[in-house]
């Protein structure tokens, strides 16, 4: 979370080469995608085709609903034994669009999974925490854990 300019995009990407790379060492199988929501039109269905593809290249774009793609990629993990950090940049864009139901279903996917490993996990990029406020309770509870306020920094940081 932080203002534009603060670098959470870049952040983000380096943890997602950085974890990756130590995964690969490791012998798991980890897959780091940045989506940015507001390239998607703040669409759920935008966000896991363009997801998907990135395991599939020729699935089809159409015929499917957002929360079949949702169960598609979950699937998809499963047989490729993968694991998934799912960057969401500019959340807000989802939020304002779809509301607290995209955010519910990809934060709650796993809890029907009791004996299965846990594949997907989600980085949320926001520029103001008051974008969650119109989330319902339950979305919001799953979302507010491990939160990272980034500040603006000077030119010489940079």
């Amino acid at each position: 979370m932080g203002k534009i300019g603060t670098g959470k995009t870049v952040l983000s990407q380096h943890f997602g080469l950085n974890i990756t790379k130590e995964a690969k060492q490791r012998n798991i199988n980890l897959n780091y995608i940045h989506i940015n929501c507001r390239e998607c039109k703040g669409s759920l269905f935008m966000i896991l085709q363009r997801t998907i593809m990135k395991f599939i290249p020729n699935f089809p774009r159409r015929g499917y609903s957002a929360e079949e793609l949702l169960q598609a990629l979950m699937q998809i993990l499963d047989e490729k034994d993968a694991y998934l950090i799912l960057t969401l940049d500019e959340l807000e864009s989802l939020v304002q669009n779809e509301g607290s139901d995209p955010l519910y279903n990809l934060s709650r996917i796993q809890e029907d999974r009791l004996d299965a490993p846990k594949r997907l996990s989600l980085i949320c990029i926001i520029r103001h925490p008051d974008c969650l406020d119109g989330l319902d309770p339950s979305t919001r509870s799953t979302l507010q854990r491990n939160i990272i306020q980034m500040q603006e920094y000077s030119e010489s940081q940079l």
